[in-house]
């Protein structure tokens, strides 16, 4: 019934080139949230809001372009679950 929050995720793992041609057809906004993550690691979207100074609308609009490319992925805080937080996932991390 319920998904463990915990649960790892099972979509297939992304080479470095299907990383680099993905990045490169993204708009800038979301190749900055995408260095603005691996700079920072896990970050909220209000958090992401603030690193990067782009509007929270472009901020979501760009997150969810990089989580349909499999470049990042999500997960609830245990604090308070209204609350996502966005990180790179284990496949796309550097080297």
């Amino acid at each position: 019934m319920y998904e463990s929050i915990h649960q790892r995720d099972t979509r297939p793992q992304i080479t470095e080139v299907e990383r680099e041609r993905a990045l490169r057809n993204l708009p800038p906004s979301a190749k900055l949230v995408y260095k603005t993550l691996d700079a920072n690691g896990a970050l909220t979207s209000k958090e992401i809001s603030d690193e990067t100074l782009l509007a929270p609308r472009t901020v979501r609009h760009a997150l969810k372009r990089l989580r349909q490319f499999g470049l990042v992925n999500t997960r609830a805080s245990l604090r308070d679950c209204r609350t996502a937080y966005f990180y790179i996932g284990q496949d796309c991390q550097r080297v």
